[in-house]
């Protein structure tokens, strides 16, 4: 017909077919609750209002049939770990969730991915490190070397665990050891549950604060396949069945100071080389989350994001 001459002569489709979107949220730095930035790009790492905000709009659209967390993490707040982990949780009980470490997902890194689906892993990954643990520096020393000293007056009972002077009584310490143990069954339940090995066990062999290289992980089934980013991509595809899929990236809120930070030596020499150029043209559609966000990044076209996670 002349409607269909003329959709080939000016190379649209009247009905195109949208490729599934797969969402990638970066979650990176320690873990720490935002309770003065409220999710507004005023802090750095991964911050709870930030995180919990993405996850909810993941979860609510319908276009995106899966979510890549990138996970690069030491740990930090148990709590705020514990809550990632439930909000995780939720958006995997709508769609396919991969925790994929790019180099480090330990302590609360490794707490909240066992809400994914699955987890990847890079081959030099290093993860583990389940446990709990609570710090209390004793200053008096210090600070008399300074010529400052301090005097507690009217302190209530476990008032010493938030003061850095002086030892602590006995009754306080037993309550932090208390506290600690208590947050490490929670860690240990949540493991135990996403990787079906009793807590027993898993305190025996992985438990304490040990940290592993992922090929020692995998071994233990501890993670689900160790992979590059174009190795996990060509799995999602084959899990949602189709040959292509459009990969859209969602930056956390971050200032211009901290992008420089986190460059790489040789990023800017070596973002447009073109060498994944083949392998995305014929596999992935790669666009910006939105527009609004295209303003806050630096660059037009994701595919130099791509790129640049592939620098190693």
């Amino acid at each position: 017909s002349s409607l269909y001459r003329f959709s080939k002569l000016r190379n649209f489709k009247l009905f195109p077919r949208r490729d599934p979107i797969v969402a990638i949220l970066p979650l990176k730095g320690n873990i720490h609750h935002d309770t003065y930035g409220k999710g507004e790009g005023k802090t750095e790492g991964i911050s709870y209002y930030e995180v919990r905000n993405a996850l909810k709009e993941l979860r609510d659209e319908s276009s995106v049939k899966a979510v890549i967390l990138e996970v690069d993490s030491p740990g930090g707040s148990a709590f705020v770990s514990e809550l990632l982990y439930q909000e995780i949780l939720k958006l995997q009980k709508k769609k396919p969730v991969y925790a994929y470490v790019q180099n480090v997902s330990a302590s609360g890194g490794y707490y909240f991915s066992c809400g994914a689906s699955k987890i990847y892993a890079s081959p030099y990954g290093i993860v583990g490190s389940i446990g709990s643990i609570s710090l209390r520096l004793d200053l008096k020393n210090f600070y008399s070397k300074l010529g400052v000293t301090k005097d507690r007056v009217g302190f209530y009972k476990y008032r010493d665990l938030l003061s850095e002077y002086g030892p602590i009584h006995p009754e306080s310490r037993e309550l932090m050891k208390n506290e600690i143990k208590e947050s490490e069954g929670l860690f240990y339940k949540r493991v135990a549950d996403a990787r079906k090995i009793p807590i027993a066990v898993l305190d025996k062999r992985f438990g304490q604060g040990r940290v592993f290289t992922s090929s020692q992980f995998l071994k233990e089934k501890m993670i689900d396949s160790i992979a590059d980013f174009l190795g996990l991509l060509e799995d999602i595809k084959q899990e949602l069945k189709t040959k292509r899929v459009e990969i859209r990236y969602l930056p956390t809120l971050f200032t211009f100071q901290s992008f420089l930070r986190s460059l790489k030596p040789g990023f800017l020499a070596n973002a447009f080389k073109g060498e994944f150029d083949s392998v995305l043209t014929r596999n992935f559609a790669v666009t910006e989350i939105s527009e609004p966000l295209r303003k806050k990044f630096l660059f037009n076209e994701a595919e130099s994001l791509l790129k640049f996670w592939n620098q190693g």
